[in-house]
């Protein structure tokens, strides 16, 4: 049996004073896998270098699905972060490319549709959480970005949404996670039992959510 691995390229992530490193490290990772290999009755593994998006200098793969497309950030000849969405027919796709000029952006998240979460930011470094759907293209969150941070971390299969936003007032205080499952932006403590609430952890004072970040004053929710 063959496994493939999708590894960001290795010698993308470092620098400078590790040229050394630069050169041995996947040899390295290359044998960790062999080795693996042998442990487990002969499966193979392959490497795959994913490349970048301009720049060498920070590349990193973080979600992959079952089809082997891979989601996460790398930097462009003009050193701006940008998500990627990458898969063996046509290499590494620039999605920052979908936002507006001169914003960063990584993707965290993607389900086996090749829908792909995470979040872009501009030069106030407010994060706003997105949505690349293959069919649609690029889309921020409903109800979340107009007041204040957010952020996007996993998709299922289902197309429901996890993650989390706080009002601008609160960036560094509570954070109210949410689950979106395409209509609606649930607040995750009302989805929690009862029986868990009665440990301290109340409801809501929405529900849902709607506008989740101009609203949000409550200190509940870490």
């Amino acid at each position: 049996m063959k496994r493939t691995f999708r590894l960001a390229a290795v010698n993308s992530l470092l620098t400078g004073a590790h040229s050394v490193l630069r050169a041995v490290l996947p040899v390295l990772v290359a044998t960790v896998l062999v080795e693996a290999a042998s442990a487990h009755g002969g499966v193979s593994y392959t490497v795959t270098a994913l490349g970048n998006l301009g720049d060498d200098g920070d590349t990193r793969a973080w979600a992959l699905n079952d089809s082997g497309q891979v989601v996460g950030w790398s930097r462009t000849s003009s050193r701006i972060t940008h998500a990627f969405l990458w898969d063996a027919a046509t290499g590494m796709r620039d999605l920052g490319a979908l936002l507006p000029e001169g914003v960063e952006s990584k993707a965290l998240g993607i389900n086996n549709s090749g829908r792909v979460v995470g979040h872009w930011w501009g030069s106030d470094f407010v994060a706003h959480a997105f949505l690349y759907d293959p069919a649609t293209g690029m889309a921020n969150l409903p109800g979340l970005v107009a007041g204040g941070w957010s952020y996007a971390y996993a998709i299922n299969n289902a197309g429901q949404i996890i993650g989390w936003a706080a009002s601008f007032a609160a960036a560094d205080g509570p954070r109210l996670w949410f689950l979106y499952d395409g209509t609606t932006v649930w607040d995750v403590r009302d989805l929690v039992p009862a029986g868990v609430r009665s440990m301290g952890v109340p409801p809501s004072t929405t529900t849902p959510l709607g506008s989740l970040c101009s609203s949000v004053t409550t200190t509940e929710g870490r």
